[in-house]
């Protein structure tokens, strides 16, 4: 890197040699001279300066750097009046248009508007200076392209008198980009000026949608999404301009049907059903009739990729070990139900330590969630929801573990007789509302049940199972009638445990000229803002995890509508359920027995 005497000589040189330069953090660069003492302040400022950038999307002053925690770094809300003070010198004294288009651009962004005018003029004559053809750069189209974008965005935003000059020649640069067949101009520029018509004029985009299909029919076989996003262009040209010049819809399903019969991966499937959608709703039944034996003949082929580690046994014998030591200090059957249905994170996991950034796979997961028959049942497009989905497979590869442990416990519990039938009976039968008699009134009839009577025969299906596989390791316990007889049981308790704390547990359903009451289901209890009130952080994820989210194991859609596997119905699955069962069951609600486990 050049060397310099002092901030003189990088003021000059950036007056001649600005354009050299791809990044502003280059720039940034220079500005460093621990000999020149006297201007210190000034290469702090120079390096604050050019550590932000202007977004391509709306023009606004970015900081290059985000932490985790939110802090900005530069902070464009913590500059001293020292600095403004600088920047504004600068601003006046730079010549080149590069560098009076960044400080007037910075200035605008930071709220000093009276220098938009400054950046846009700049902005302008440094188009002219790239257009001539004579600096050779690096992507100098795209370039010219977000320089009118920051023009154009500048002038609507303080409505200077020299719009119109903008937007013309903005629309030259997109009329050109369409002649240079350049779509990294020409779709950016069209998007801009559809999203922005309110500042346009129909007669500006005459014809632009016939350039969209031009441009669509004479891209290369391979540049499918391109092709797709001119479509779109050109259906929302004819949108706007309330016309249909072209059958845009049917179009872009012929290119949707072209890529899941080309691609051999799995957006395949994607394409397949974006096809399929469309072609429907244009009501062609051939082409339906078609796509859907592709859409099956993909499910059938598909194959996943696979992941694997491999773990230190010594790890699983240490938490053995560690199993084992709780197990020997555990004599009676109140005592295991006071370690279940306590707030220890020992089975449970602390949703509030879960840092799905540090696991290693969640960089690696697919956007999509397949169910057991091939189907794409969920899809992940937006950050928060990539968010939610990581959290959720660190969740998953936790509690897998965590599962593991807790069957290695039961069996301790099983092998101690302290884990039996009659045990876990008694105990819900005394210390929880399970046994409680709970009245429904409908009309002029009374309905009275108890749920202890809705799941002993679960439990007792559950319990014969365990008792045949430690009497023979070799067999397999069954634990069908188990798991379908209480995963919809879990439902309901959670509804009455919002009907004993007078919480809504009903909504209004309205819609060809007919107002209904219908219940909600575990879905909408679970998303219900009561419900953070009657259940703790940690319990509801689990039970979420467990019933409702696809990432998990979603139980309650599965039984519901048959979609397990008979190896969905194994040990893991059984005995979290079990877990879920015991933490509802520390519930009290009138009556409380003061000699109860809690």
């Amino acid at each position: 890197m050049q060397k310099f005497e002092n901030i003189e000589q990088i003021y000059a040189h950036l007056e001649n040699n600005c354009l050299n330069y791809n990044y502003s953090c280059d720039i940034k660069d220079l500005f460093v001279n621990e000999n020149d003492t006297i201007n210190q302040n000034f290469y702090y400022f120079e390096q604050i300066i050019f550590n932000f950038y202007f977004s391509n999307e709306d023009s606004k002053v970015k900081p290059t750097l985000i932490l985790p925690n939110g802090t900005e770094i530069p902070d464009k809300n913590n500059l001293s009046t020292e600095f403004y003070d600088y920047l504004k010198k600068r601003q006046n004294e730079v010549k080149h248009p590069f560098l009076k288009s960044y400080y007037s651009h910075l200035l605008w962004g930071l709220n000093q508007k009276r220098f938009g005018e400054d950046a846009i003029n700049a902005y302008l004559e440094l188009i002219g200076i790239y257009e001539k053809g004579e600096i050779k750069k690096k992507d100098l189209d795209f370039e010219i392209c977000n320089i009118i974008t920051h023009c154009c965005i500048i002038a609507f935003s303080i409505n200077s008198k020299i719009k119109e000059q903008c937007k013309t020649k903005m629309l030259e640069i997109l009329f050109n980009s369409f002649e240079k067949k350049d779509y990294y101009t020409f779709a950016p520029l069209t998007n801009f000026v559809l999203n922005n018509f309110k500042n346009f004029k129909p007669e500006n985009i005459e014809n632009l949608q016939s350039k969209c299909f031009l441009f669509f029919d004479n891209s290369k076989e391979d540049n499918d999404f391109e092709k797709i996003e001119l479509l779109k262009l050109g259906e929302k040209i004819d949108q706007k301009l309330n016309l249909f010049t072209q059958n845009w819809q049917l179009e872009i399903a012929k290119v949707y049907e072209k890529m899941c019969f080309e691609r051999q991966d799995l957006a395949n499937i994607t394409f397949c059903l974006k096809a399929l959608a469309i072609y429907g709703n244009l009501e062609m039944k051939d082409e339906v009739s078609k796509l859907q034996a592709r859409y099956k003949q993909i499910r059938e082929e598909m194959q996943f990729s696979k992941i694997s580690v491999k773990i230190d046994e010594s790890d699983i014998l240490l938490f053995f070990e560690e199993n084992k030591k709780i197990a020997n200090v555990i004599n009676d059957f109140n005592t295991l139900m006071c370690l279940l249905i306590g707030d220890n994170k020992y089975f449970i996991i602390d949703t509030s330590e879960i840092d799905a950034e540090l696991n290693f796979f969640s960089d690696t997961l697919p956007a999509d969630i397949f169910d057991n028959n091939g189907h794409k049942s969920q899809e992940f497009i937006e950050d928060e929801e990539l968010r939610d989905h990581k959290i959720l497979f660190t969740y998953s590869s936790q509690l897998s573990f965590k599962s593991f442990l807790f069957t290695n416990f039961l069996e301790l519990m099983l092998n101690k007789k302290i884990l039996t039938i009659n045990n876990l009976k008694d105990f819900f039968i005394e210390y929880s509302w399970f046994e409680q008699e709970i009245e429904k009134k409908v009309a002029n009839e009374i309905h009275v049940y108890k749920w202890i009577d809705f799941i002993n025969p679960a439990l007792n299906s559950y319990f014969q199972e365990l008792d045949k596989w430690i009497e023979n390791s070799e067999y397999e316990p069954n634990f069908i009638l188990f798991i379908d007889s209480l995963t919809p049981k879990i439902e309901g308790m959670i509804r009455n445990i919002f009907e004993f704390n007078d919480k809504n547990t009903s909504k209004f359903k309205t819609g060809q000229k007919k107002n209904l009451t219908v219940e909600k289901d575990i879905n909408q209890l679970f998303i219900d803002d009561a419900i953070t009130e009657l259940i703790d952080e940690n319990t509801l994820f689990f039970l979420k995890f467990l019933l409702t989210e696809k990432t998990g194991f979603n139980l309650r859609n599965k039984v519901a509508h048959c979609l397990m596997e008979k190896t969905d119905y194994n040990f893991q699955i059984a005995n979290l359920l079990l877990l879920a069962l015991i933490k509802l069951s520390k519930f009290q609600f009138q009556n409380e027995d003061t000699n109860a486990p809690n």
